[in-house]
């Protein structure tokens, strides 16, 4: 009863977001967040494990309640790999830190991704994310080799986006060290290598690879700064999305299925 009162309330919240007034560079929708499986299908939540997920909306220090509003259910977690800043949801009493350290709400930053663990006494189950894209430009730090070479990343966008759009700056595709930057999404499974000169190439197909809404990427990058400073031969990235645009609603379940200019 109580999901069918959320659902009820979150698509009446989205006939109002749909019904309001959008500058060019809003898009208005929800998302449905499940489980990837290997022939692209895609399942609720599994209970016990960690299911990898981005917020497509441009949120600036905005919370899970905001995000997610009442549909976590108790002991639930969420991990930002990038920080390894998390909390875990003790229903009625809200976020906590740990056991002992409670906080108003767990923050959700744009650019960063999350792993949500679904407790094991928890049933399967769809989150659902509604707001309105309103992209705002974010930096995030990538690493070198001296730090790991990976980085968690996701992108603010209410559509795919060409690999070629995101501006990563020190690619390496290098032939003669083998060493070459990739992508990979750790949601659906997919990935691009950089080959220097010839570009990105998908490791599935020839085709441009996208990077999607709500899906969770690692960026591999071999950069070495010759800077002995520099401890984890980090660099910057900043990210401006791109214009919201119209988008069908007829998608796949992990991208927007009703949207609005």
């Amino acid at each position: 009863m109580k999901k069918c009162l959320f659902l009820l309330l979150l698509l009446v919240s989205l006939s109002m977001l749909l019904a309001s007034e959008s500058s060019p560079s809003e898009t208005v929708g929800y998302y449905k967040i499940g489980t990837v499986q290997e022939d692209g299908s895609i399942i609720p939540i599994t209970p016990g494990r960690f299911t990898p997920v981005s917020v497509p909306f441009g949120l600036t220090l905005k919370g899970a309640w905001e995000v997610f509003g009442n549909q976590f259910g108790y002991e639930d977690n969420i991990v930002d790999p990038y920080n390894g800043w998390g909390g875990t949801y003790y229903g009625e009493w809200g976020w906590f830190y740990n056991q002992t350290e409670a906080i108003d709400s767990l923050m959700m930053m744009p650019g960063h991704i999350y792993w949500i663990e679904r407790n094991s006494n928890n049933e399967s189950f769809n989150f659902y994310l509604t707001g309105k894209v309103d992209p705002q430009p974010f930096t995030l730090t990538m690493r070198g080799q001296a730090g790991g070479g990976w980085t968690p990343f996701a992108l603010n966008e209410s559509v795919p986006v060409s690999v070629y759009n995101l501006g990563i700056p020190n690619l390496i595709g290098d032939w003669e060290n083998n060493m070459f930057d990739m992508i990979v999404d750790v949601t659906d499974g997919s990935g691009a290598t950089y080959y220097g000169e010839y570009g990105w190439f998908d490791a599935l197909s020839n085709n441009d690879y996208m990077i999607k809404p709500t899906h969770a990427y690692y960026f591999f990058s071999n950069y070495d700064d010759p800077d002995e400073g520099n401890l984890f031969d980090s660099f910057s990235w900043t990210y401006t999305p791109q214009a919201a645009r119209n988008v069908s609603s007829q998608h796949h379940i992990n991208t927007p299925i009703r949207s609005r200019r």
